[in-house]
Order: structure tokens, then sequence, then C-alpha cells
């Protein structure tokens, strides 16, 4: 017994001693791991990450060495390695880093790396683990979509665990469920033999957006545990329909619209009680996908006379959704009447104010657009409903449609029918501005006279748009056709205004944001850039401008140029006293500076050139659009190939090549700018609608300012076109040429410049 003592007491005396030798072997380790982790130059890492070179850590074994070596490339470095560990496929390596995150670093990163090791257990099958993980979650808190998220991932450990009375406890026997919660409870009520499972995949199937969560409703109620169950709560026919429905979510969900509707068909016919409105709204949906209004419309007539006949008793949001499903279904079959009638009836009784601004546009888009004839008679039935719209920007569509027909009429009137009710409502600045401003330039040229009724004369109008739209594209116009501005546009913020650059740097450090920015920069600072910008276009409050400028500057280093020019107009969209030295830059590079500068133009300014890749493109030498236009300056194959033609050009065609593609473009837009009469609108134009449109609308809208012709242009896009690529000329103008605004303007309208712009720019 006595030397039992002696020996264990001997042992202590040897770990006391070794102590210090320990602590010293454990900070030479440490030391070791931060000057070279993982036996890596710390820097070289970094730069490779930060350029999303991931492949870098491919040859390292993160299961080899302590997963403590992460945190010698920043405290919350293994939260983002993790995540890249798991984008290959390492999902041991992402393990042993979440978990030394959970222990080390700031709060919230351990809060994110806590949920990611939980949903990395739960996905892993080790659900005991992933429950103890979300127990940790939900235990470090953090922002409420986290802790929700926690909790979610706690519960659907406890459900594959099959505990399921706890997960009945966590969830409730009563509350209003929705999404995987609503399945987990619907399936442990089940496996418990509770009433009322079937009623929750009922409501399920109602109120769910078709997802895979059907997909595996469906899987439990045919081929899983629920396939041969009697009805619970429900009659077994409602039992019978759900199985049916739940067919048709699982075919929708999957894309196979078809078979969905078939079997929501099947389902409502034989208990129309079930319908819903969303059922409704996806079943519309799916006809009108498929191409096929006139089944849709008889299906959904059918429906409602189910209905009736069973003696559903009124359930005013389902009737409301069969009811415009109907009316979009006959509107799209051509059957006029009907729709007009239905979407009459609904606005009568329409229970909200964003269903009255559906049915009221629905109403507007046939009156204007599909059958004139249907029209009320007596004033624009646009200019009558606008005291009723809910959300005028609802009507933005509608109402430049409207707006372009009536330019091109020349019918004046009905402009200012519309302004005047934009006027009345007062909260529709950006509506008002554009009718003011071709009142206004209408009046200018004499081609009406403005009623007094319609604010003063062209000067007082034009002064109203400077203020309704300032910034914006006919704010400014107004501004210069007043002979106001004329300095290079949106000029660096004065330092004054604007803070020092030494303030500035500081009031924006990394550790000023809060948790979400801080969790953000980390992405971009990392290379995850895909997950970074979801989380920017996602976040449900604005981020920290300086977050966004580190994410351009990021994606631009990576040479995702137009992720990073997208990045950068969020920032020059944000006040002008938070723009700091560089962000105009970033919004309007000049990337292929070299090519460009090679180029033959025909005598139109760089700026435009510039104006027109960044707008097509956004410096993307490798994006095909919808149409199949190519790389930079947005080349049909076609019209590459008629171009290629007459430059004589003998290399095959490679429109991904920039150079190749930069030459093209610019001798076409060079070509087209010829034979309009150096007009660089008309060019514009040509480019994107082509050149014999553009000859027909020289003969329809003769006698037209140029402003004024754009404005009466019949598509949308092409409007826009010229808009955004004068807004870029001029930016381009300004910061490379310095060109004051009015010059630059005035290479697209007869603005009066006090001095031409350089016609190429200087070379």
């Amino acid at each position: 017994m006595a030397s039992r003592r002696r020996r264990r007491v001997d042992r202590a005396r040897h770990r006391r001693r070794s102590w210090p030798v320990a602590a010293a072997t454990l900070t030479l380790a440490a030391s070791c791991a931060v000057d070279r982790p993982w036996d890596q130059p710390v820097d070289h890492l970094l730069e490779e990450l930060a350029r999303g070179n991931h492949a870098v850590l491919s040859q390292i074994d993160f299961v080899a060495y302590p997963p403590s070596h992460a945190l010698a490339l920043g405290q919350e470095a293994p939260l983002y390695l993790a995540k890249i560990l798991l984008e290959q496929g390492r999902a041991e390596g992402a393990r042993r880093l979440l978990e030394v995150q959970t222990r080390r670093g700031p709060n919230w990163a351990r809060a994110r790396a806590a949920v990611l090791l939980a949903r990395l257990s739960l996905d892993l099958g080790q659900y005991r683990q992933a429950a103890a993980a979300a127990r940790r979650a939900v235990a470090r808190g953090g922002s409420d979509d986290l802790v929700a998220a926690s909790e979610l991932l706690l519960t659907s450990a406890l459900y594959r665990q099959r505990e399921d009375e706890e997960v009945l406890d966590r969830l409730g026997e009563d509350g209003e469920l929705a999404g995987e919660e609503l399945l987990m409870r619907a399936v442990a009520r089940h496996r418990t033999g509770r009433r009322g499972w079937d009623a929750d995949l009922l409501r399920l199937a109602q109120q769910g957006r078709a997802s895979q969560l059907h997909e595996r409703a469906w899987a439990y109620l045919t081929t899983g545990p629920g396939r041969n169950a009697p009805a619970a709560t429900l009659q077994q026919a409602d039992l019978d329909a759900l199985r049916q429905l739940m067919e048709g979510k699982s075919h929708l969900a999957g894309g196979n619209r078809r078979d969905a509707v078939t079997a929501f068909e099947g389902a409502l016919a034989a208990r129309p009680r079930l319908t819903s409105a969303l059922l409704t709204q996806e079943m519309g949906a799916a006809y009108r996908w498929l191409d096929e209004p006139d089944r849709g419309a008889r299906s959904l007539r059918q429906l409602a006379e189910r209905r009736a006949e069973a003696g559903v008793a009124a359930a005013p949001s389902v009737d409301a959704a069969i009811g415009e499903q109907l009316a979009r279904l006959a509107r799209d079959a051509g059957d006029y009447p009907e729709a007009v009638s239905t979407l009459l009836r609904l606005q009568r009784g329409a229970d909200s104010a964003t269903a009255r601004d559906r049915y009221t546009w629905l109403l507007l888009d046939i009156y204007l657009n599909r059958a004139p004839s249907l029209r009320p008679p007596g004033p624009s039935p646009l200019a009558t409903s606008a005291a009723s719209w809910a959300d005028p920007g609802y009507f933005a569509d509608l109402y430049a449609q409207q707006i372009a027909r009536s330019v091109a009429a020349r019918d004046w009137p009905e402009i200012g029918a519309l302004r005047a009710a934009l006027e009345a409502r007062g909260d529709a600045p950006a509506l008002l501005a554009r009718a003011s401003y071709v009142l206004a330039r209408s009046s200018q040229a004499g081609l009406t006279q403005l009623a007094p009724a319609a604010g003063g004369g062209a000067t007082e109008l034009l002064s109203d748009v400077a203020v309704l739209d300032a910034g914006g594209y006919y704010g400014r116009l107004a501004a210069l056709w007043l002979r106001r501005g004329g300095a290079p546009a949106a000029a660096s913020p004065p330092a004054a205004a604007a803070m020092s650059t030494a303030s500035a740097a500081a009031a924006e450090d990394v550790g000023s944001g809060n948790d979400v920015d801080r969790f953000v920069a980390g992405l971009f600072r990392f290379g995850l850039f895909q997950e970074g910008m979801a989380t920017v276009a996602g976040a449900p409050s604005p981020l920290s401008t300086w977050v966004l400028r580190e994410a351009s500057i990021a994606l631009a280093a990576a040479g995702l140029l137009r992720e990073s020019i997208g990045m950068a107009s969020r920032v020059l969209a944000r006040p002008l006293v938070e723009h700091r030295a560089g962000d105009r830059e970033r919004g309007y590079p000049l990337h292929y500076r070299a090519q460009v500068e090679q180029l033959e133009l025909g005598g139109m300014h760089d700026a435009v050139f510039y104006g027109l890749v960044r707008e097509e493109s956004r410096f993307d030498a490798e994006i095909v659009s919808s149409a199949g236009a190519v790389g930079l300056t947005q080349l049909m194959p076609a019209t590459a190939a008629d171009e290629a033609r007459r430059m004589r050009l003998t290399d095959p065609l490679e429109l991904t090549d920039p150079g190749q593609n930069l030459t093209i473009g610019a001798a076409h837009l060079a070509r087209l700018y010829g034979r309009l009469d150096g007009s660089v609108p008309r060019s514009l134009m040509a480019y994107n609608a082509g050149l014999s449109r553009v000859r027909g609308w020289d003969r329809a809208y003769q006698g037209l300012p140029l402003d004024l012709y754009v404005e009466a242009l019949p598509f949308a896009e092409t409007r826009g076109y010229v808009r955004k690529i004068l807004r870029s000329t001029v930016q381009y103008a300004a910061i490379y040429w310095d060109v004051p605004e009015r010059q630059a303007a005035a290479l697209f309208y007869d603005f009066p410049a006090s001095e031409p712009a350089a016609p190429g720019g200087e070379r």
C-alpha cells in the first residue's frame, strides 16, 4: 500500500517537474505552426486563397497535422478553410477544423462553426454528434438566423435518431409550423401513433412551395411507413387525394410540370375542398409554362364549379386565387372578355391593396397591349387608375410603354394626363420625372404648348425634374438643358465632406463592422466568392460600405471582372460621403486598354466604346447571353462573321478571344456610326436592335429631338440600352479624360457645350 502511494507521489512530482518542459515544447510547436502552418509559408497561402486558388490546399493533409495550424492564417481561418475543404469533399479535415473553431477564435466564428459542424455531422449520418454540436450552437447563441438554424439542426438530429417524444416536445402539438419542421412533426406523430400526422402533411401540400420536402413526403406516403396507413384526422378520401397532391408537388419539385398538373387535376376533381391558394398558383404557373392556357382555364373553371356543387364554404383567398389564375390563363388564351369580367369582379372584392394592384395591372395590360377595343371610353385608363395604385412602381413597365406610344404618336395630352395623375399622388417621383421631362422637352422643341395645368413652362418643369430625379437619367439631363452642371460627373466628394484619407481608413477598419460584415469580408478574403456574392445579395439588411469595397477589390484581383464591377456599383449607389479613392475606377474600369487604344472607332470617342463594353459584358470575355451573343462586345456569331468578311479577316472566329472580339465589335460599331451620320444614339440603337429597324424608326420619329426619339422606341431594352451607355460614357469621360458632364452628354444629344470633346479621347 505504502509503495503504491509512493509511486503515485513520484508520478505527481515527475509531472510537476516535466510540465515546464512540456509547456516549452507546446510553445515551440505553436510558434512553428504560426511561422509555417502545414510546413507552408503563410503569406503564400493567404495570397493564393485570396485569388480563389483553393487547389493550394489540395496537397495538405489536414488530418495529419494539428487543426490549430489553421489559426496561423487568422483566428477565424478554420471556419473558411473548413468551407473550402467541404467543397473539395474532404469532410474529415473540415470536421477537425470546425472542432477547433468552436473552441477558438471570435464568438461569431465559433457560433457559425458550431452550426456548420452540426450540419456536416447530420449530412454524414452522425446524428448523435450532430445533436451534440447543435446543442453547443444553440447554447452559444449569435444572430437570430444562426439561433434558428441551430434549433432546426438539433430537431433534425433528434428526428433522425427517432427521439420522437423530444421532437414533438420541441415542435409543440398545436403550433402552426411550416417546411421541414412540419414534415418532422407529421412523421414523429405517425411513428408514435398520434393523431394529426395526416393533417400536417395536408398543410405541407397546401401551404409549402414545391420542394424536396414534398418528394420525401410522397416517398413516405407511397413506399415508406405511411404507405398503407389509415387516415387519422382526415377522412380516408382526403388522405387518398393527399397522396395525389404530394405526387403532383413531387413532380413539380423535379421540374415535371406535365405530370404534376395531371396529378393535381385528379386530386382536386375528387376532393375540390382541398384546394389552396398556393396550389392554385402553382397549377396556373405550370399551365403557362406548358403553354396550355386553354387546358388550364378549362380545368380551373371546372374546379370552381365542383367547389360550388360540393357546397364548399366560401374561402376568399382560395376563391380569389382561382379567379386570378383563371383570368391570367384566359388572357393568355386570347379570351379577353372572360379575363376582363373576372378581373373586374376580383377588383371589386379585393381584400388587400397588393391584390388590387395585381388585378389592375392585368386589366391595364389587356386594355393597353392585348385588346384595346375593350378599353373603356374616356380618358386613359392608366391615368384614371393611378389614384388607386398602392405601389406606383408595380406599374412602371406599363407606364413606360404608354409614354413610348404617346411620344411616338405625339399624343402630348395623354402624357399630360399621366403627369397630372402622378402629381396628384405625390409619391411617385421617378414616374413623375419622366412624364415631366418629356412634356418639357416637347415644349422646348416646339411640338406642343404646355397648358397652365401642366405646372408651368418648360423651364419650371425641368427644374422640377432635376429635383425629383436628382442624380438619375432624367434629372441629369434636365440639369444640363438648364445649363446647370458641367463639371466632371459624380466628382469625388470634397475632403471635408468625405473625411481625410487617414480618418476614413480608420473609420473603415474591418474591426469597426458588425459580425455579419466580418463574416462576409472573410468569405472574400479566403476566395469563397460564390458564397460571398450570394450572402451580399441575400443580406436582410445593408452591409457596410467597406465590405462591398473589399469584395470588389478581391473579385477584381481574382479576375472576376463582371462581379467586381457589380460590387463596385453597389458602393457607388451609396451616399457620396461614403465614396473613397478608387471606387469610381473599380466601377468603371479601363480593362483591355492596350487593345482598345489600337482600335479604329471612326471618330467616336473612346468613352462611348468603353461604356458599351461595360454595359454589354462587364468586361467578361467568356460571357454568352441567352440570345447567343458572345464576349466583350456581345456579338452575335452571324453579325461577327459578316463583319469579319468585310474586314477581310482570315483567322477563325473565336469570339471569346478579347482581342478579336474587341476588333470586330469596334469595326461593327464604327460602320454603323458612319452610316448613321455620326449619331451616337442611333448607332447604339442599331447595334442593339439592327440597322433596318433604325431606318424605320428614322422615318416614324422624324422631327423628334434625339432624346425624345429614344423615349419613343417601342423596345424597352433598346431605350434602356441607350440610357445606360450614356451614363457610363459620362463616367468614363469624366474619370479618364477629365471631360465635363455637359460635353460628354453632348456626344449623344444636342446640349450646348463650350468645347467639343476630343473625338477619340486622348490616346
